[in-house]
């Protein structure tokens, strides 16, 4: 945390986030903003996600645009969707 407190305070125009939660977007505004996500419901508003695979940008795209393309994105998306379905309430705890 303080690592971003930095950012903060030196009003850096790029910052990056391993979790963008509802407190820190105000904070992100008009910067660019690295997110490194785990749970795509994370990025679904992002205006451009990146999906890498060993260090590669393998797609790259809006949320839609990526489940268009029905590739690894889809994919995880899917599976994530899935895993939602099946545990709720673990997911919900884990938010």
């Amino acid at each position: 945390m303080r690592c971003l407190l930095v950012g903060i305070l030196r009003n850096s125009s790029i910052m990056s986030l391993q979790t963008l939660t509802t407190e820190l977007q105000g904070v992100s505004a008009n910067k660019t903003t690295l997110v490194i996500a785990h749970r795509l419901s994370t990025v679904v508003d992002a205006h451009e996600i990146l999906v890498l695979d060993a260090g590669r940008i393998i797609e790259r795209g809006t949320h839609a645009q990526l489940l268009s393309l029905q590739g690894r994105y889809a994919a995880m998306w899917a599976l994530q969707q899935s895993a939602a379905d099946a545990h709720p309430s673990s997911l919900a705890a884990a938010a």
